[in-house]
């Protein structure tokens, strides 16, 4: 995983678990965090979901959609010590078949608070 510049700012493993019903990311940054998450899709409300858990102990549950070559998630509202806002993960896929995926803070009016992360994925051995 690289940052804009080029600079690599992390390792992402990414496996298919139970029959691909889940999708299991595995993060380690470059620095001293990582973090793991588990990916599903849920046909009841035709959603996307993630559920995240980092080595400190932050969680962090999205839930939204997927077209062609985009998917959102969203947090649910989260009331903090500055105000409310909600986390919104966005990944693209690019010409190149890397990804990139934009993480914002958002306020409830949609006001863009911080881009907590913004990385360009690409496989190690494209296929």
């Amino acid at each position: 995983v690289f940052n804009e510049q080029g600079e690599k700012v992390g390792e992402n493993l990414v496996q298919k678990l139970e029959d691909n019903c889940i999708v299991n990311e595995n993060w380690k940054s470059v620095k001293a965090g990582s973090g793991k998450s588990y990916n599903y899709y849920d046909p009841a409300d035709t959603t996307w979901n993630q559920l995240w858990i980092s080595n400190t102990g932050n969680i962090l549950k999205l839930k939204g959609v997927a077209s062609k070559d985009k998917m959102v998630l969203k947090s649910e509202i989260i009331k903090g010590e500055k105000g409310a806002y909600y986390n919104k993960i966005t990944w693209t896929k690019n010409p190149d078949n890397s990804v990139t995926q934009l993480w914002e803070i958002l306020d409830p009016e949609e006001n863009l608070l911080t881009t907590a992360f913004k990385g360009i994925y690409r496989k190690k051995n494209p296929d």
